[in-house]
């Protein structure tokens, strides 16, 4: 099961809404669960380009699915190369000659237009699973059973 979340602030409120829930009856690698989790947001007209984060948990399937969110290195080329253009103050007709100039044109208009995607891990996920080890340590289990005794 793959559940996502929208977190928004309206009138100074933080809101959580959820965009779908989708069984998932493929094996659960980084990409199918990225494919599956762009399928969800299509619906609602969000694209990879209006994601700025993406919190989950620490599984390597999950932070792959992050990794490949993310643009590609051609596309961050292209970003650095009108960030440094825009620092010097190119004129915008002399920054998209330089994009044209440069393959895939369109990419690197796309690109600078939003930031890339960040992978976040859960902390609350992180602390569980710590937890969870701990209490298969012998010696906490001892402390564990002397308490329950006391």
């Amino acid at each position: 099961m793959l559940g996502l979340n929208v977190p928004f602030i309206q009138d100074g409120r933080l809101i959580l809404r959820t965009l779908g829930m989708r069984e998932i009856y493929v094996k659960h690698t980084g990409q199918n669960l990225k494919d599956i989790a762009m399928e969800i947001l299509a619906s609602y007209g969000i694209t990879r380009d209006q994601i700025l984060s993406v919190t989950t948990d620490i599984g390597s399937n999950m932070l792959t699915a992050i990794a490949s969110m993310k643009k590609t290195p051609m596309e961050m080329k292209m970003n650095l190369i009108i960030m440094k253009m825009r620092k010097k103050s190119f004129p915008k007709m002399k920054i998209l000659k330089k994009c044209y100039k440069m393959k895939n044109s369109s990419k690197i208009k796309e690109a600078l237009k939003n930031p890339d995607v960040e992978g976040f891990r859960c902390a609350a996920h992180t602390l569980q699973l710590a937890v969870l080890d701990a209490l298969k340590l012998e010696s906490v289990d001892r402390l564990i059973k002397r308490a329950r005794e006391e």
